[in-house]
């Protein structure tokens, strides 16, 4: 026995109603032809071929199916599935695509993804690098994924998209905004301060107070040293670079919208503070302190095993490369990750001291 579905959407007004929603508009009726162009005056007749048309604008724009009342029989299930941001279909509309980016969750969601696209085979078929943000490999997920800096995927205001071979911006302005007399900013630096010292001379006693740091380049592709018995990989460097210091601290300082992580602490350092600070839409990590691997016995990944009889049972630190007694207090930090999808508020990694003594009272 066929399944039947009774649409629950009765069109009174059909034409008032219609010239009210926003987008593609997609018509059905039961005396109407698959042949038709889905049109108001000339409908489909199955909601089957009304989701092949719909499918060409999903993504694109908003798309409206209008089912005219009556009884549809359906020859199999409605199935509707998340769309392939790399299907054969969509990448042969794209003439080159080298330059663009994928952005994907891991195949088995434990983070995010990121490959840069180099190009296309005479099959459709992408060609791309990346991949190497996540410590456990495994194929990009095959669902959660979309891409960036595709001149065909140029639809919805807002978007741009930039070609490097040729140095030409395209933008599509949204409503209200005149590209003759709009400010464009682009963004240049990954960091924007950095405290280099070393152990034996490190730089200290210096304070950033009240300040704003704002719009710096996203790192994605850096982000490729495994960290140890972890999922996570990370890029060191940061808003605010600090290698090699001692009793330095960042104040009531807000950082917004940069591309990668907020504060960097890195190897040695000292009494580093973090006190009163807004952080908020970071691409990656909020306040991250990581230390040497050389600074640990016995360093393995979570992929490798030690073997007892040969561990380095010494007590300690096998050097000082590491952040120690360091500090992030009284500060709001959210809305992170913006990019990266492996990231924490306060990452602390191969360091000593626990930089957040407040959390243990909650």
């Amino acid at each position: 026995m066929k399944n039947i579905l009774t649409s629950a959407l009765f069109m009174y007004g059909c034409y008032m109603a219609s010239a009210q929603l926003p987008g593609a508009k997609v018509f059905v009726a039961p005396n109407g032809n698959d042949a038709n162009p889905g049109t108001l005056a000339k409908p489909f007749a199955t909601l089957q071929r009304a989701q092949q048309q719909a499918r060409k604008a999903a993504g694109r724009e908003p798309v409206t199916v209008l089912i005219r009342e009556g009884t549809y029989y359906l020859p199999e299930p409605l199935v509707i599935t998340a769309a392939d941001a790399i299907s054969l279909q969509r990448v042969a509309k794209w003439q080159d695509p080298a330059g663009g980016f994928i952005h994907a969750l891991h195949g088995a969601g434990w983070g995010g993804m990121h490959y840069r696209i180099t190009g296309k085979g005479p099959d459709n078929k992408l060609t791309y690098e990346g991949g190497w943000q996540n410590n456990r490999p495994m194929d990009m997920h095959s669902e959660r994924r979309f891409v960036e800096n595709i001149f065909e995927e140029l639809t919805p205001p807002g978007e741009w998209f930039h070609n490097a071979k040729t140095h030409t911006l395209y933008f599509y302005p949204p409503a209200g905004v005149d590209p003759n007399t709009a400010t464009f900013e682009a963004v240049r630096l990954r960091q924007f301060v950095e405290l280099r010292g070393t152990e034996q001379a490190p730089v200290r006693f210096v304070s950033f107070i009240g300040l704003t740091f704002r719009h710096a380049a996203r790192t994605f592709m850096e982000t490729r040293e495994l960290l140890l018995r972890t999922d996570w990989a990370i890029y060191r460097g940061g808003v605010l670079f600090v290698n090699g210091a001692e009793d330095c601290a960042l104040e009531d300082c807000v950082i917004d919208q940069v591309g990668g992580n907020a504060v960097f602490v890195n190897n040695y350092n000292r009494r580093i503070a973090v006190r009163g600070c807004h952080i908020t839409q970071a691409g990656g990590n909020g306040v991250a302190f990581i230390g040497d691997p050389n600074a640990c016995y016995n360093p393995v990944g979570w992929d490798k095993n030690n073997q007892l009889d040969k561990i380095d049972r010494t007590v300690g630190p096998k050097t000082s490369n590491y952040p120690a007694d360091c500090e992030v207090n009284d500060c709001l930090i959210h809305d992170i990750g913006q990019v990266e999808k492996q990231v924490a508020g306060v990452t602390v990694d191969m360091a000593k001291g626990d930089p957040c003594p407040a959390l243990l009272d909650l």
